[in-house]
């Protein structure tokens, strides 16, 4: 399994689909051909000023606040809500990969993962 942390869905959307003087097409060498893919958006509330997505607490929207190590955090959260869904996902060999600033997403996720 291939978790891809994304500031912007536009990278893995342009390995899916490609765009030449053929028009648009899917692209047959794409990663998820040979893994299964789970992509993770940038955080609740990023984007412009109104947000993406919003932070939720007791049912009411709420005001977003992160920092690096507690997005971290929240990403580790996600990937056991996600492998508790998917059991079957969890015996898969698991691969962390990004772009942008998922350089720094990437190792507080990984530090938060294996606590």
């Amino acid at each position: 399994m291939l978790v891809l942390l994304c500031s912007a869905l536009t990278p893995p959307l342009q390995n899916y689909f490609q765009v030449d003087s053929n028009g648009t097409h899917t692209n047959p060498h794409s990663w998820n051909t040979v893994a299964n893919m789970l992509y993770l958006e940038s955080p609740a509330g990023s984007g412009d000023t109104g947000g993406f997505s919003q932070c939720i607490a007791k049912g009411k929207p709420v005001a977003c606040c992160w920092n690096d190590k507690t997005q971290g955090v929240a990403y580790g959260h996600t990937l056991l809500a996600f492998f508790k869904a998917f059991p079957e996902l969890s015996r898969s060999e698991f691969y962390l990969a990004g772009e942008s600033y998922a350089g720094q997403y990437a190792k507080d996720l990984c530090c938060a993962f294996l606590k």
